[in-house]
């Protein structure tokens, strides 16, 4: 059944991923080519600009080491230009005139949820869920920053300690073979477990 689904959740989500991009387009044209003069250049360029952040936005859904600082920047950016002009294009959808309340709960919940679950439908139907998704990416960049940090002290700290001990080698004839250097640890421990008076005698003996 799961290869039945899987198969199924990449159907879903490229259906959803394109009423998305149709949305982001519409919400683009429908709240800028009004006014502007640009007539149908302004649709091409909101079918252009919906399909350019749609592709930022698998790239910023891919593994966590893999992403700049930029294309992490640019990444949740195009997530807010998708879910916005996704609004606006529901909003539009919905049959919104001018004089009703910009917000709506219900159009905000869907363009969160439009521009937020075809990557990672899709990416768990292609058995690539677990390298990377927009929440946990978003999290790492928000949450993680300081432990990262002190990981990278540590590793800085350990790689420091061993060029050292490259740069400084101990010289060959100061190091003391194994078998050496345990039956003097194993003469000292026997010395130290013989009584004072064992000791004396023995010394005397000598």
């Amino acid at each position: 059944m799961e290869p039945s689904l899987r198969k199924l959740a990449v159907i879903v989500g490229i259906g959803l991923l394109g009423v998305s991009i149709f949305w982001s387009q519409d919400g683009f044209n429908f709240d800028l080519s009004g006014t502007s003069g640009y007539g149908n250049l302004a649709t091409f360029i909101g079918w252009f600009l919906a399909l350019s952040v749609t592709v930022v936005q698998f790239v910023f859904s891919t593994s966590y080491k893999e992403l700049n600082a930029s294309l992490k920047f640019f990444g949740i950016l195009a997530y807010i230009y998708s879910i916005y002009t996704n609004y606006w294009g529901i909003l539009n959808f919905q049959g919104w005139a001018t004089g009703q309340p910009e917000f709506q709960f219900g159009g905000a919940m869907l363009a969160f949820v439009m521009d937020g679950v075809p990557e990672p439908l899709i990416a768990w139907g292609l058995y690539e869920s677990l390298g990377g998704d927009f929440i946990g990416n978003l999290l790492k960049v928000f949450g993680q920053t300081p432990q990262k940090g002190q990981q990278q002290v540590l590793t800085q700290q350990f790689a420091g300690s061993n060029s050292y001990q490259q740069n400084n080698p101990i010289p060959r004839e100061q190091q003391v073979p194994r078998e050496e250097r345990h039956q003097q640890m194993r003469q000292a421990h026997t010395q130290q477990n013989i009584p004072p008076f064992l000791a004396n005698q023995s010394q005397k003996r000598k």
